[in-house]
């Protein structure tokens, strides 16, 4: 049988970008969205948190992770 649930680091790691988008995204998304600006300062702390490059190979600097994991990444930030 085949089975859908996230391994315990899968879910670590969906915490740990829920996380974010509770800190980081959602204290200034309304005012980006009424001002019409582009949050570079949030674009920044997700990159150096590793949500923007998981596909990356870790030896050119990414997560070297996997498409699942981008997907994850996607949702939660979303």
């Amino acid at each position: 049988m085949i089975g859908f649930e996230l391994t315990s680091e899968q879910k670590k790691l969906q915490e740990r970008a829920r996380q974010f988008s509770k800190e980081v995204i959602l204290p200034v998304a309304a005012r980006h969205d009424q001002d019409g600006t582009f949050p570079l300062d949030v674009m920044e702390k997700a990159h150096q948190a590793g949500f923007l490059t998981p596909l990356v190979p870790k030896k050119y600097g990414g997560g070297g992770l996997g498409v699942l994991y981008t997907c994850i990444f996607s949702e939660e930030l979303a």
